[in-house]
């Protein structure tokens, strides 16, 4: 079976990392150039998948270049020291801040699995990465996979403080990490993704503008898909700052957190109820908006 789809990118694959019970929810992406990459890894028990997706393009794992999840979250970075041990020549790609948690993910791993509860098992887990084989990023590099094949780092805090996302000018494509939302391929729509615990909206709406500037043409999602259509990040701007009201103004009506979350799994579980499992549909909605009501107590804090 071959979980691998061509992008309207040439050379650029999206396989379905297989989150568990759920397709099509988490993507990686293989660059198939002359010096290949992997973009985003999935999660630990993603790593066959994606080896399978290498030999399926004729890519033999000692070919890859560089593995590049765009931030160390577990569904972005779970497989990534599975695939460094299988690739044995190629750098890891990691913001310079978030470095550490790679070489030592135990603290990591432990966030996750507050954050995320019960569906911690559909995580996987994380293992440690050697130092000398990261490549630390902050911003602004540049990496030639192959003439005309360009990967241009551009950092994109607000999701997270580590993410980046990935511009290719030569095919003005981006790969969007978490920064442009999730666009849920069932309900064919945007929705917000403000975990916890560093969800920051300005830096987010920020970050919307940059990559705007860039005129991307394609979209490339992790979550989950590739997409021509170019007002998605205006769209999701407008989505985010209007999620972030709609949570404030909830909690300042009922001036508790505990029914803020109550309040907003009844309302927004038909929308997904359905389409995943009820655990997931909750435990997704209140990791959201836990992520946002931090983010108002930071704020109000000073």
């Amino acid at each position: 079976m071959s979980w691998l789809q061509p992008t309207p990118v040439p050379k650029v694959h999206l396989l379905d990392a297989g989150l568990k019970k759920v397709d099509d929810y988490t993507g990686v992406y293989l660059i198939n150039t002359e010096h290949p990459a992997i973009v985003e890894t999935g999660f630990s028990y993603s790593v066959p998948r994606i080896l399978e997706g290498l030999e399926q393009l004729g890519i033999a794992p000692e070919a890859v270049r560089y593995i590049v999840p765009t931030h160390i979250h577990m569904d972005h970075a779970g497989g990534a020291a599975g695939l460094a041990e299988a690739c044995p020549n190629a750098k890891v790609f990691v913001h310079d801040q978030a470095a550490k948690f790679l070489v030592d993910p135990s603290h990591l791993v432990n966030s996750v699995a507050r954050a995320v509860g019960v569906l911690f098992d559909r995580y996987g887990t994380m293992h440690p990465i050697s130092e000398d084989r990261l490549e630390r990023v902050r911003g602004g590099e540049r990496y030639a996979l192959e003439q005309g094949f360009t990967l241009q780092v551009v950092y994109a805090p607000g999701h997270a403080p580590h993410q980046f996302c990935l511009f290719v000018p030569e095919h003005h494509a981006l790969f969007t990490a978490d920064a442009c939302g999730i666009h849920r391929k069932p309900l064919a729509k945007l929705v917000p993704t403000t975990p916890p615990p560093a969800f920051y909206l300005g830096q987010s709406l920020d970050t919307l503008n940059t990559l705007k500037a860039l005129q991307p043409k394609t979209l490339l999602y992790t979550h989950f898909g590739a997409f021509d259509t170019q007002d998605l990040i205006d769209r999701y701007a407008e989505l985010l700052t209007r999620w972030v009201a709609d949570v404030e103004d909830t909690l300042d009506t009922l001036q508790d957190p505990e029914a803020v979350l109550k309040h907003f799994v009844r309302k927004l579980t038909p929308l997904l109820q359905g389409h995943y499992d009820p655990v997931m549909v909750q435990q997704e909605i209140e990791m959201n908006t836990q992520g946002v009501l931090l983010y108002l107590k930071r704020q109000r804090e000073g």
